[in-house]
């Protein structure tokens, strides 16, 4: 239940940041950017152009780590990757989130997949211990009055 409250938190403060950092325009503008996270099974819709964050928490003191398993080139452009330590207690050994960065670059339905897995056992085949899956439909850009 605690785990799931502050995930709740997160998700609320990541979305204030997302709109804290759209690009110009009124208060009622859609945002240019969109979160997933959470289920590990989320969905989103964006127009094209738009920047695309997956949050997902993992601990790499483990040796476990998220890895981008499969996405589409086309559809998306990978912009990059990142950890940072929850800002909570800064135990050690204490996980913290992983994003994953993309812009939407083509009108139309994508997912993106990865995987949690150590990488030294991924190369030898063994099986990741979770995984999860976006969905992200890419809509035109809506037209400016």
């Amino acid at each position: 239940m605690k785990a799931r409250i502050l995930s709740c938190a997160l998700f609320a403060l990541v979305c204030v940041f997302a709109g804290a950092c759209n690009s110009g325009g009124d208060a009622l503008d859609k945002p240019k950017q969109i979160i997933l996270d959470g289920s590990k099974t989320d969905s989103g819709e964006c127009e094209l152009g738009s920047q695309i964050v997956v949050v997902l928490e993992g601990n790499p003191t483990t040796g476990y780590e998220w890895i981008l398993e499969k996405y589409d080139p086309s559809a998306l452009t990978f912009n990059g990757s990142s950890f940072a330590n929850k800002m909570i207690s800064r135990k050690t050994g204490e996980g913290g989130l992983y994003r994953f960065f993309f812009r939407a670059k083509k009108v139309g339905k994508t997912s993106v997949l990865l995987n949690y897995s150590r990488r030294w056992e991924a190369e030898r085949g063994v099986p990741p211990i979770d995984s999860a899956k976006f969905e992200i439909d890419v809509k035109p850009p809506e037209p400016k009055d």
